[in-house]
């Protein structure tokens, strides 16, 4: 059964006959365009690592962003410490990057819903999820686990989180998932994944049957939530899946040097190696994320510090947050915009951007 609330549970108990459902798009004609996505993508990943202009280019739609900063060791990239800030950014409130929260804490993966109204994240030290509206102070607690992704249903607009058991050893793998309503986590439903994902972009894809995730011991690729079924498309690590259009997913691979963009309908494989296009001493990508926009995409870098081939595990004060534009059929780059500019270490991007804009 596709990803629907058919099971989902009222406080009463008894089941929900809803469904979960967003349109089902049918398949475009490939013809080359993923190939141009990739070299634009590799253009985009050279222009970050560009001399720096004096102040960062404003991105001309309004945007909001959240992300995790690291002012004390600036090495968290998995956000495992406890000297962590929530920060967020609003383009149409001057671009001023903010905490959220006015203490720092043990806060990973935040997310903001499809209407830019509310930021989902994860507190470690609760053992839970939480979602504090835009501009408040007062999160909900919407149950234990850990915050994996946001989606919402068009027919209803009712907002679903999905949140991993953490009930596995490693810090950062799920052995169960369950969808909550964000306006009532008492109503909920397994999805019932008969394996563990890695938290690092479990990402719905629009049409609610398709999601991205690094599965425990077999790569990264894609799951299909109606039959259950487990695809892998690359190894690697942090695949992120495109919200909306014909599904692609994305994997970092080679030292984070390499984004590999796989279609899911015809498994065409594009190798971009950022390494060809920029100092190979420059710096490397990590968490790349794609907006709730086909054509955008965030990621944090560039990462310089220390020595040896993969230094994601080193961060650095330079590592900042970036956003890729691409025309609409992912033929060509639009434009790069640098989303911080601060002397702390930013990881763990989301970006909404305003339908219309």
């Amino acid at each position: 059964m596709p990803l629907n609330a058919q099971n989902a549970l009222e406080p009463d108990g008894k089941s929900k006959p809803a469904r979960l459902r967003r349109r089902t798009r049918k398949p475009a004609v490939w013809a080359g365009g993923i190939f141009a996505a990739g070299c634009a993508l590799l253009a985009g990943v050279a222009l970050l690592w560009a001399p720096r202009p004096a102040a960062p280019a404003p991105a001309p739609f309004h945007f909001r962003a959240v992300w995790i900063q690291d002012r004390a060791g600036m090495r968290d990239v998995h956000a495992l410490g406890s000297d962590l800030y929530l920060m967020g950014m609003d383009s149409r409130r001057g671009g001023r990057e903010r905490p959220l929260l006015r203490t720092p804490g043990r806060y990973c993966r935040p997310l903001l819903t499809d209407d830019g109204q509310t930021v989902v994240y994860s507190d470690r030290r609760t053992g839970g999820a939480h979602a504090l509206r835009w501009g408040g102070r007062k999160p909900r607690f919407l149950g234990p686990g850990r915050a994996l992704d946001t989606w919402t249903d068009p027919a209803t607009k009712l907002v679903w989180v999905a949140l991993g058991d953490g009930a596995d050893p490693h810090p950062r793998l799920h052995r169960r998932i369950r969808l909550v309503r964000l306006d009532d986590p008492a109503i909920h439903r397994d999805l019932g994944l008969e394996f563990a994902v890695n938290e690092n972009n479990f990402q719905f894809h629009d049409d609610g049957r398709l999601a991205s995730g690094d599965r425990a011991g077999a790569g990264c690729g894609f799951v299909d939530l109606e039959t259950g079924e487990w695809r892998q498309t690359a190894d690697g690590c942090w695949p992120t899946m495109a919200p909306a259009g014909p599904p692609v997913v994305a994997v970092l691979q080679d030292g984070h040097r390499t984004l590999e963009l796989v279609s899911v309908e015809d498994r065409r494989r594009i190798r971009i190696d950022a390494a060809a296009g920029i100092d190979p001493a420059a710096g490397e990508v990590f968490h790349p994320r794609w907006t709730n926009r086909r054509t955008h995409m965030a990621l944090s870098g560039p990462y310089s510090a220390g020595t040896g081939r993969n230094r994601i595990g080193n961060g650095g004060p330079a590592v900042e947050i970036h956003l890729l534009e691409f025309t609409d059929d992912l033929a060509a780059l639009r434009a790069t915009y640098p989303i911080t500019r601060n002397g702390f270490a930013d990881f763990q991007p989301d970006i909404w951007i305003a339908p219309g804009d």
